[in-house]
């Protein structure tokens, strides 16, 4: 993928006050304590947890409870040493920072330590200072890395987006888009990249955005309707906004209002229910007894119904002998009502097997306010 990211993600997402939580794994107490007294004392953001068995700490990391910021650890401890602990954080955890604070320090070991992916090295010292140094080390590391996490995260928002993204240089030319971006304007992505905002506009509407829309986005925002060129000539209307950020990259965002817009975004969600990995079935409660007017894939590989079995029929065909009334009643209430609920349900597939499964059923409106019944059915 190339791309460019937004520029300044740190500056945002950063808060002077966040909490950043520190494993220390010492398998010496007091030393490790006298470290927690120091680095919660040197930053008030610091929340320090301490293992003094390498296994353990492995244990404490991936039982997840505390989501730690940064890992501390020795290097010359009993069972495993640092790099074996690094190494093996590091199947799960590439990118949490991992500063190795030893004292016993070689070549050989810190150059098995950036090959293994340490964040830092850091030899223990005789003086209080190397207290400082491990602080500032901490907060640097974590840092970036909450900078990576909310970069990565913004991109993939980016990426996924229905509205076309770009980000243009200071001179007008195109260092990312997102797909949303190319397939409105009809090309491929890597055919857009280094091309001029000019591209997309007719000879007579370049100076009415040289006038008006760039002089407007660098004051605050511009938005507005644009007609846009695509690859094969034809005009592409859309919903248009741009705005400058502090390093002068230009920000455009593109959406299209029209039908073919609503389509796609109706064929994607039956895809995603065609795709879900829960049976889900609609039906028409406006209808005599509530006939099923959709199944999903899921369902039928779930029930042993296929499609042509299922539509047109109440869903208590999947009941038995065994199927729990007040379970049954509780729906009819729910449906009767409009309301959502959750039910636990002994079924029977059609080769006449019972299986139990969760059932959530939820009413769906459309514009007119007309109301449908979505049933998810999930294997216990």
């Amino acid at each position: 993928m190339t791309s460019t990211p937004p520029p300044n993600p740190r500056a945002a997402v950063l808060p002077d006050t966040k909490q950043i939580n520190i494993l220390h794994i010492e398998d010496d107490p007091s030393f490790a304590d006298l470290v927690t007294t120091f680095l919660e004392r040197q930053n008030e953001q610091f929340t320090v947890s301490t293992e003094t068995d390498p296994t353990d700490a492995l244990e404490t990391i991936k039982e997840g409870n505390i989501a730690f910021d940064c890992i501390v650890s020795d290097y010359d401890m009993p069972g495993l040493n640092g790099l074996d602990v690094l190494k093996r954080i590091r199947e799960y955890h590439s990118e949490l920072p991992f500063i190795l604070f030893t004292g016993k320090g070689s070549e050989e070991i810190a150059s098995e330590a950036i090959t293994a992916g340490v964040t830092e090295y850091l030899q223990k010292g005789g003086s209080t200072e190397q207290y400082q140094v491990l602080a500032n080390r901490i907060q640097n590391a974590v840092e970036h890395y909450w900078a990576e996490r909310y970069l990565d995260r913004g991109l993939e928002a980016i990426e996924t987006a229905q509205d076309g993204i770009s980000i243009l240089s200071e001179d007008g030319h195109i260092e990312y888009l997102n797909t949303a971006c190319a397939d409105l304007l009809g090309y491929e992505r890597n055919e857009l990249i280094g091309l001029h905002w000019e591209t997309f506009y007719r000879d007579e509407d370049v100076d009415h955005v040289y006038d008006e829309l760039l002089p407007a986005a660098r004051d605050e925002r511009w938005h507005g309707e644009t007609s846009f060129v695509r690859k094969d000539g034809s005009l592409l209307d859309v919903t248009h906004s741009l705005s400058y950020t502090d390093d002068g990259s230009l920000i455009c965002i593109l959406s299209n209002p029209g039908p073919e817009s609503v389509a796609s975004d109706l064929s994607i969600r039956e895809r995603a229910m065609h795709e879900a990995p829960v049976g889900i079935c609609i039906t028409d409660p406006r209808l005599e007894d509530n006939p099923i007017i959709y199944v999903n894939d899921k369902f039928t590989s779930l029930t042993g119904y296929d499609e042509k079995e299922a539509l047109g029929r109440n869903c208590r065909f999947l009941q038995g002998e065994q199927t729990q009334d007040e379970q049954v009643s509780k729906l009819r209430e729910a449906i009767d009502n409009g309301e959502a609920t959750t039910v636990e349900l002994r079924n029977y597939r059609a080769d006449g097997s019972e299986f139990w499964n969760r059932v959530r059923i939820a009413p769906l409106f459309d514009d007119e306010g007309t109301s449908s019944i979505s049933s998810a059915f999930k294997m216990m």
